[in-house]
């Protein structure tokens, strides 16, 4: 848990994107095989597609910002991108809740690594996405990190809610934290 104090821009952001990896992870934790492919929401998310979904976000922004500034190294061919996109969000018949979490833990020490070394002011690539009518564009390694955490912020919720939907376990059960808020007035 990345706890309050006084730290530079680099530890912060670093340290809320592991608390929300953290979170993503922890509701992946003890589910059986049949589980981390259950939908219990009306969207085709699953604990198991989000978490390789995720994966392919940490390794597609370690990439880029390995590849800063240099588009030759950080992009794919539009389509070829977007396919592999839809791809990330379930696993195949092939692929396990276990393999899809070795290949999310290694994705977020690369991507780990790949921030402390960089210069958040660095200039990263970031291409096209005509679905949402954006030209390619260059920008910093700081937006892209901040870009990152409110993407796993967003898909941690999801895999949260999924994840009591499935069994009841919340974040904070999944801590071992126990923990009532105090009844309104």
């Amino acid at each position: 848990m990345f706890l309050p104090g006084v730290t530079n821009e680099s530890d912060t952001m670093l340290g809320t994107l592991g608390d929300e990896l953290d979170g993503l992870r922890r509701s992946a934790g003890g589910l059986t095989a049949g589980q981390s492919r259950e939908r219990t929401t009306r969207s085709q998310l699953t604990i198991g597609g989000i978490v390789k979904h995720v994966t392919f976000g940490l390794r597609t922004w370690a990439t880029r910002f390995e590849a800063a500034p240099d588009p030759s190294q950080a992009d794919r061919e539009t389509d070829a991108r977007v396919q592999e996109w839809v791809d990330s969000f379930a696993l195949t018949d092939g692929e396990t809740l276990e393999g899809a979490l070795a290949e999310f833990d290694a994705a977020r020490e690369r991507l780990f690594a790949v921030i402390r070394r960089s210069d958040l002011d660095a200039r990263a690539y970031h291409p096209a996405q005509p679905w949402f009518g954006l030209d390619a564009t260059s920008v910093s390694i700081r937006w892209g990190v901040a870009h990152c955490l409110g993407e796993v912020a967003h898909h941690a919720g999801h895999a949260d809610i999924i994840r009591e939907q499935l069994d009841g376990a919340t974040t904070e059960s999944l801590m071992g934290v126990s923990w009532e808020p105090p009844s309104p007035l």
